[in-house]
């Protein structure tokens, strides 16, 4: 097997017990003060590309090793800076607990965070992990408790070290004090990314350089990406994009060579949750025409996790379909990649002898893609879901009645 745990053997509970102490030593061997790049490779070695990730605060789960990794991304940066530059100690200890379930495994945390001022803030928690092989496939964390109050900027230790590399002087090692307590302290606005926004300091300072800016970058494009999605290239004011990420133009285009830059950006990020979500599910279908109609009914099903404002691909084409080439030419690759996975399942479904012979692969994609676009682009307009719903319908029966292969009868009585 070429599976990188494929030498964990034995009955499943203690291939689950194994590969969950293999990913609890990681972790807690783990240094944030050296590097946050190492948990990054944790998280992508362990966990499946459909994770998805829940807790008690949240109202609703986290789906998808993309999403997860970014909110990943966004409190390791700064947790990082704060133990490399600010002298905070961290460390970080795990107890397994033993579950019910062979695939379902519980475990107890405690991270400790002590300041240069001797200050402590305690977190303790408990996670449940299910296993699918060797891969994370849900975690929900549960029973938080917090001992000691969040740290400040007394706490930190940036005024008893001298120059850093990427770091202008005081105010910036301030600035990326507050980007670890916004991170820490949940009550402080979740817009506060990089930077003393809140000080009342001048607006021309700059902002620290984390990874070369890439995690405010990312904000601005998550931050963004509904501001295009309902109100179109044209639409979309630069008093919006500035209102919405907490930024001044120059904040904002510091990151980006022009909105077009912005836009593109955001669409990406919008298509990509949108694709997310209506393949979620479906790798663990065996059989590839049930495949095919969990995706109808993904697509009808599962909007509330997308971008505000519906289908990207949709709102996108009709937007840029006069004037913008440069986001046409989005929409179109966007296009494109919708069509050739639904074709690629077909594709597999006729080697597997689940498609019929004469099926078309390409023509089928393309019926699935534009009968669910077309409906949604009705339902939206007439706000009704009656379109979409008969439009789903239609295409599950479809795919049951004229693609789905049936056994001859000579087959079925030897099976």
């Amino acid at each position: 097997m070429s599976d990188q745990h494929s030498f964990l053997s034995g009955d499943p509970y203690s291939r689950y017990q194994a590969a969950e102490q293999m990913l609890n030593t990681a972790i807690t061997q783990a240094k944030i003060s050296e590097s946050f790049e190492e948990y990054l490779e944790i998280f992508d070695k362990f966990y499946a590309d459909e994770v998805e990730v829940s807790s008690e605060t949240q109202h609703e789960p986290i789906r998808g090793k993309a999403r997860v990794g970014s909110l990943l991304l966004n409190f390791l940066v700064p947790l990082h800076v704060m133990a490399e530059v600010g002298g905070l100690a961290i460390s970080i200890k795990e107890t397994t607990i033993p579950g019910d379930a062979a695939n379902e495994i519980h475990s107890a945390w405690t991270l400790n965070i002590v300041g240069v001022s001797g200050k402590t803030c305690t977190l303790n928690w408990r996670a449940l992990r299910k296993w699918n092989g060797s891969r994370v496939l849900y975690e929900h964390h549960y029973d938080l408790q917090r001992s000691g109050e969040p740290l400040t900027f007394d706490d930190l230790g940036f005024d008893m070290i001298g120059p850093v590399a990427g770091f202008k002087g005081g105010r910036d090692r301030r600035s990326v004090a507050i980007a670890f307590i916004a991170t820490w302290d949940r009550s402080v606005s979740s817009k506060i990314i990089i930077g003393d926004h809140q000080s009342g300091a001048n607006s021309s300072y700059k902002e620290p350089d984390v990874r070369k800016g890439e995690l405010t970058r990312q904000e601005i494009i998550r931050q963004a990406a509904p501001i295009f999605n309902q109100k179109g290239y044209d639409g979309a004011a630069l008093s919006d994009l500035m209102r919405a990420t907490g930024l001044e133009k120059g904040g904002i285009y510091r990151h980006f060579e022009s909105k077009q830059e912005l836009a593109g950006d955001a669409f990406d990020h919008a298509w990509k949750i949108a694709m997310e979500t209506r393949f979620e599910g479906t790798e663990k279908i065996p059989n590839t025409i049930d495949r095919l109609k969990q995706i109808v009914r993904n697509f009808r099903d599962r909007r509330s996790g997308l971008v505000p404002g519906g289908c990207p691909l949709l709102n996108t084409a009709i937007d840029s379909d006069d004037g913008n080439p440069q986001l046409r030419a989005k929409a179109r690759q966007a296009l494109g990649s919708w069509l050739d996975r639904l074709q690629s399942i077909a594709e597999e479904g006729k080697r597997r002898g689940e498609v019929r012979s004469d099926v078309n692969s390409a023509k089928l994609a393309t019926l699935i893609a534009s009968t669910l676009e077309g409906s949604f682009m009705v339902t939206r307009l007439q706000r009704n879901e009656e379109p979409l719903d008969l439009a789903c319908h239609h295409l599950e029966e479809y795919l049951e009645t004229k693609v789905r292969a049936r056994k001859s009868k000579g087959r079925a009585r030897n099976s």
